[in-house]
């Protein structure tokens, strides 16, 4: 497989990753209500909503790494081949499923902190 293709099925499968995150902590639009009527501001919910997608991100580069163990442990017990994981290609992928829910956490947990549908049914 050329490289440019592995590329590409690599970011597709972070911007499915990311949308997926960011989805999950979207669909929370009750806790936002909850929040926002106990009179926390929007930071505050931004950042928690911020934080909770890049855990999510960050547990599964976790499970990912995981993984990538048991398979190079797979391979290295039935199979010839030679299989080594280096530190920096673990800490790399930690960083960007991280660095995923970092993007596409901003971007939604911003969103929900500014809704005026939410944000309205605090008045009164």
């Amino acid at each position: 497989m050329k490289r440019r293709t592995k590329i590409i099925i690599g970011i597709v499968i972070l911007v499915i990753a990311g949308v997926a995150a960011a989805g999950f902590v979207s669909r929370r639009g009750k806790d936002v209500t909850a929040v926002t009527m106990a009179k926390v501001d929007r930071l505050d919910i931004t950042t928690q909503f911020l934080t909770e997608a890049m855990t999510l991100t960050a547990i599964g580069g976790v499970i990912g790494v995981a993984l990538g163990f048991a398979v190079s442990a797979v391979v290295r017990a039935v199979s010839p081949l030679a299989t080594a994981t280096p530190l920096w290609s673990v800490l790399l992928g930690l960083v960007v499923s991280i660095s995923i829910g970092l993007f596409f956490g901003t971007a939604d947990s911003k969103f929900l902190a500014l809704r005026e549908d939410f944000l309205g049914q605090t008045a009164g």
